[in-house]
């Protein structure tokens, strides 16, 4: 990825940036371009953007490699209610064309069992989409800073965030995704982090418990069916208080160790996945 961000005399805030990815069978290729204009002295945040990409799919069944486009737009707003207080809304629009499989799975036809698709057959073929792929998104999202003397001693010096996001396409799936999150100093140094997400969707119209070799669509992908999960973790961030090296050193030298921090993630589908997530980490500064 690279990329750069310019303010126009106050006017108007750029940025723009080009990644670039690669996979065994997998290349994407995606410049994005955003807009940012403060109103109202930065009470009020306006958005735009608009991304393009690439992408080259090169799955192990397809016969030849593919291609796929996509236009992805954004726009949002974020208000400051007070100074405790932001909300955002937002809004995005993507439209995809070309092949939309991945070409990583076979679909089991006229009675085949899915464990004997491990190589093309008559009766284990390549997944058939729609060519093309319109997805609308809305998101709302409230932060607030619990700061005001009334609050239990539990509450002091936290804050919460609430996201609420609505998805839907025109292969007929719909979702919903709620969040919160909830940040509480335990000392100067020491923050902990407790959240949780619920996701729920409805499945792709074409999606069949059973294919024929006469259906038009056939797919295998687990994305498109009907599931929810839940998410809850807890994460815990200790700032270590490390002061800059004394002025005059170079850079290398003047590196320190920020904050170590902690979290434990539990993941759990209706599809029967489970998952404990760990991560450590050290940050620096400089």
């Amino acid at each position: 990825t690279a990329g750069f961000s310019h303010n126009f005399s106050n006017i108007i805030g750029v940025d723009a940036y080009y990644d670039y990815s690669k996979e065994r069978d997998y290349t994407s290729n995606t410049p994005t371009i955003s807009l940012k204009k403060d109103l109202f002295e930065k009470n009020t945040t306006l958005t735009a953007g608009y991304s393009r990409n690439t992408d080259k799919i090169s799955g192990q069944f397809l016969d030849q490699r593919g291609e796929r486009k996509t236009d992805n737009y954004f726009a949002g707003v974020t208000q400051v209610i007070s100074p405790e207080t932001a909300v955002q809304l937002g809004y995005s629009k993507n439209i995809s064309y070309g092949l939309e499989s991945e070409g990583i799975r076979l679909v089991p036809v006229d009675g085949a069992l899915a464990s004997s698709c491990t190589a093309k057959s008559a009766t284990c073929v390549n997944e058939k989409f729609p060519g093309s792929r319109q997805r609308k998104a809305y998101i709302f999202n409230v932060n607030h800073w619990l700061a005001h003397e009334g609050f239990h001693d539990l509450f002091k010096r936290g804050s919460f965030k609430l996201g609420l996001r609505y998805y839907e396409d025109d292969w007929g799936i719909d979702s919903y995704t709620s969040e919160f999150e909830y940040n509480k100093y335990l000392s100067d140094d020491t923050i902990l982090r407790l959240g949780y997400r619920y996701y729920t969707q409805s499945k792709a119209f074409f999606i069949k418990d059973t294919y024929a070799t006469s259906d038009y669509f056939k797919v295998s992908s687990p994305q498109l069916e009907e599931f929810d999960t839940h998410l809850t973790g807890i994460k815990l961030i200790r700032r270590l208080g490390n002061e800059k090296s004394p002025e005059g050193a170079n850079l290398f030298s003047d590196v320190f160790a920020s904050s170590i921090e902690g979290k434990y993630e539990f993941y759990n589908e209706s599809t029967g996945v489970v998952a404990h997530i760990v991560m450590a980490g050290l940050r620096f500064g400089f």
